[in-house]
């Protein structure tokens, strides 16, 4: 088995409130292939479920380039999930995602091309 093929499970969240379980391909940079959140009300009942997951994953540069609209805003991944967090009404990221967003920042200002 090759390295790609690999996957590493992840499982997080916060007791009562959502869960997290996530497969990473180990060999592509534990690259996101599938994710399911489920959120939780009050009671601990499931209240919604969200899952991605990945449908065709090519590594290298892509063929073609695409049109990105003028109000585009591109954010840091720490900022995006802040600003999610803040749709769900949670004032800050749980502290056991703090590591990852440090590194998903330090990842994406290193592999970001450079601006014209």
């Amino acid at each position: 088995m090759n390295n790609s093929a690999r996957t590493k499970v992840i499982s997080r969240g916060v007791p009562g409130q959502f869960t997290v379980l996530g497969h990473y391909a180990a060999g592509l940079g534990c690259y996101p292939i599938s994710e399911r959140r489920e959120f939780f009300d009050a009671s601990g009942n499931s209240v919604e479920a969200v899952e991605r997951q990945v449908i065709t994953l090519t590594a290298g540069e892509p063929s073609g380039g695409f049109d990105i609209p003028n109000d585009y805003e591109e954010l840091p991944p720490s900022q995006l999930r802040l600003r999610i967090a803040g749709y769900l009404g949670m004032p800050d990221c749980p502290a056991f995602m703090k590591d990852s967003m440090a590194r998903a920042d330090e990842s994406y200002y290193r592999l970001r091309p450079a601006r014209k």
